[in-house]
């Protein structure tokens, strides 16, 4: 099996970038938006899309792809090994690409820290979005929260960025928000890098770390079609 093009990873990005050149897409661990993060949706609607056009062939039967050559992959399914070559491989999730040489740098340092929360004693009847200067409060009916926060990654496990510390932060912000005290209980905490790893260059490889604009067009015409019949 042979691609012209591939992408490699099922992130937001990659799954627009996909769907607007019209290329093929596999991945073996999806990296979705968090559940009550608005852009949720919009990864959804992408990956259905390019699903429903053929174009993502291996689908989520993947469970590990590995470089194996020059312009070649091994992809492991739970019942078969399958080997395909590209011309060009776009890589924009390199952690869970095996086989590729060791890293050279990293883009950022920054890490996203996301810590679930819930209301104790309390309901939110609508979604509400708070903008802070650090960080990020979504809360969803009718008592989930998730606060977002961006920090260096030597700096997430100091007391002040411990999920305590946010937890009572966040109990300050949203009763002034809400004229009453407010108290949370954590449910759990999760870490996403932001920065990716530089590799010196591969041939037949590019890595991408440029933001995919969030655009329901594509080059392909099939996918064109599906979306203007989809979408009205």
């Amino acid at each position: 099996m042979h691609y012209e093009n591939l992408v490699f990873g099922a992130t937001l990005d990659s799954l627009f970038f996909a769907m607007k050149n019209g290329y093929p897409l596999i991945y073996s661990t999806p990296t979705k938006p968090f559940e009550i993060d608005r852009s949720l949706t919009d990864w959804k609607h992408a990956y259905f899309f390019l699903s429903l056009s053929g174009l993502i062939p291996f689908a989520d039967k993947a469970r590990r792809i590995r470089l194996v050559g020059d312009s070649r992959l091994e992809v492991l399914t739970e019942k078969k090994r399958h080997e395909i070559s590209y011309d060009t491989l776009f890589v924009f999730e390199a952690l869970s690409l095996k086989g590729l040489p060791d890293p050279v740098g990293i883009t950022s340092d920054k890490i996203e820290v996301y810590d679930r929360l819930e209301f104790v004693g309390f309901e939110v009847e609508k979604d509400i979005i708070i903008n802070l200067q650090e960080g990020l409060l979504l809360c969803s009916p009718p008592s989930n929260l998730l606060y977002k926060n961006l920090l260096e990654s030597s700096s997430h496990e100091d007391e002040q960025n411990s999920e305590l510390f946010f937890r009572f932060k966040a109990e300050e912000i949203l009763s002034g928000h809400f004229s009453c005290e407010i108290t949370l209980r954590s449910k759990s905490r999760a870490i996403r890098r932001l920065g990716k790893n530089i590799y010196n260059p591969i041939d037949g490889i590019i890595f991408v770390d440029n933001a995919e604009e969030i655009d329901y067009s594509s080059a392909n015409d099939y996918l064109t079609k599906l979306l203007g019949y989809l979408r009205g």
